[in-house]
């Protein structure tokens, strides 16, 4: 079976990239994230539901063909989510629903590496650090963008009216 990348899996790659498990694929965070990841991987079928095993705040599952892709995607993402697309725009809402807020009035998300704030910077959402934060400058064209793929964070996109 040959996996393809789809805005679908870029979003779940988005949520794993930075708050994955250290065994199988899954994610550690609050009980929201867990639940968004379980249910979007139960949704495109690369998770059986007997299969999910559950910790003290992650999930995670087992697939060696998923994470050799993830992995291979992981270490491409620079590349692969260059462009304004629907595949970035999916990848960076599943980072916003995993580590995105409002500090005060200003879009961010916390613990991003330099290798997606380089990739907010490609798409000209002009990217500027704040300690753990990286704040969006172009921060309503940011949420306008990623708003078809936001699953978690639906009230920041309503409280900006987009």
């Amino acid at each position: 079976m040959k996996i393809r990348l789809t805005p679908e899996l870029s979003y779940i790659i988005g949520l794993w990239v930075h708050c994955r498990t250290e065994k199988g694929i899954g994610v550690i965070g609050d009980d929201e994230t867990v639940s968004n990841f379980a249910k979007s991987c139960l949704d495109l079928g690369i998770a059986v539901p007997g299969k999910l095993l559950y910790g003290e705040s992650k999930i995670f599952f087992y697939n060696s063909a998923i994470r050799k892709f993830f992995d291979k995607i992981y270490g491409e993402r620079t590349a692969r989510f260059k462009y304004g697309n629907d595949y970035s725009s999916a990848y960076l809402a599943g980072l916003f629903d995993a580590w995105g807020c409002v500090e005060r009035g200003r879009v961010c998300i916390r613990n991003l590496d330099i290798f997606d704030k380089g990739l907010l910077d490609n798409l000209r959402m002009l990217p500027k650090d704040a300690g753990r934060l990286t704040v969006i400058g172009k921060d309503k064209a940011f949420l306008k963008f990623i708003s078809p793929y936001v699953k978690r964070n639906k009230a920041i996109l309503e409280s900006a009216k987009i």
